[in-house]
C-alpha cells in the first residue's frame, strides 16, 4: 500500500500532452515537494520547472511509472 503523502502527491498530478517522443508527462504542484523549481537539486531529481501558465507554479515529470516517480523523489528530498 502507499503512502499517505504519495497518494495526495499522485491526486494531485496533472496529465499533459506527451513529449515530441511520446513519452508521458505531469505536472506536479511545487507545494508537494521542498525544493524549489528550476533548481539543480530538482533538475537531479528529475523535476523539471513547469513553464506554461495553465497550472502555475510546479514541476514536469516524464515518467512511466509515476508512482515510483513520486516516491524516488521523496527519497531524494528526505536525503538532502
Amino acid at each position: 500500500m502507499r503512502s499517505e503523502q504519495v497518494q495526495s502527491i499522485i491526486e494531485s498530478t496533472t496529465r499533459l500532452d506527451r513529449d515530441m517522443y511520446g513519452n508521458p508527462r505531469y505536472f506536479i504542484p511545487a507545494a508537494c515537494f521542498p525544493v524549489e523549481p528550476g533548481t539543480r537539486k530538482a533538475r537531479a531529481m528529475g523535476l523539471y520547472k513547469y513553464r506554461g501558465v495553465s497550472y502555475g507554479l510546479g514541476f514536469v515529470v516524464q515518467s512511466y511509472d509515476l508512482i515510483d516517480t513520486v516516491e524516488r523523489c521523496l527519497r531524494a528530498c528526505a536525503g538532502k
